[in-house]
């Protein structure tokens, strides 16, 4: 399937290529696409069910979409485990590494990562995949790129036109994005 482009009946859209998809409860509860059309290997839910632990890795976090809600410091940790299957799909594509003794190429051996011998793709989604999972897909990659919130935003945005992150989650993110800035992130 090319980058960002859509499966019919599935509401999520491709935000990081390969990697990162943003959607709603819909598009987590149709596992055949998922998985079939998309390869998603894990799971952040953010709001509804968990209903198919035997096909995906979740982790959820759920959390509501209101004015009272603290963002932070909890969702620096899903930040980390996002960054961490990242990660793992890169050390996954270098195949090869250099000996230390001489200068010869040498196979190294892929990495499990999910247990599945995939590379890790994540459906971020919350109910509609409106306001909560654009705003953690936001921060992620404020974290990961070192944007600021309206960078961030702008990019989302491009990727799934829908988003609309609530006020209160808005101003956490600036918040966070001084913190970004004054290089005082803390867990």
């Amino acid at each position: 399937m090319k980058p960002g482009a859509k499966v019919k009946g599935l509401d999520c859209d491709e935000v990081l290529e390969g990697f990162l998809f943003l959607g709603s409860a819909r598009a987590a509860s149709q596992p055949d696409l998922l998985r079939d059309a998309l390869g998603i290997t894990h799971i952040v839910c953010l709001a509804g069910k968990t209903a198919f632990p035997d096909r995906f890795e979740y982790v959820k976090f759920h959390f509501k979409d209101s004015d009272d809600v603290e963002l932070f410091p909890d969702v620096l940790e899903l930040f980390d485990h996002l960054a961490h299957l990242e990660s793992e799909n890169k050390n996954r594509n270098s195949i090869t590494e250099k000996k230390s003794d001489d200068s010869q190429e040498v196979p190294r051996p892929k990495l499990k990562g999910n247990g599945r011998g995939k590379e890790n793709k994540v459906l971020v989604h919350c109910m509609g995949g409106v306001s909560r999972s654009p705003s953690i897909v936001c921060g992620f990659l404020m974290r990961r790129n070192h944007w600021t919130y309206d960078e961030a935003l702008a990019y989302v945005r491009q990727k799934r036109k829908a988003s609309r992150p609530n006020q209160n989650f808005e101003l956490q993110l600036r918040e966070y994005e001084k913190t970004l800035f004054s290089g005082i992130e803390s867990h």
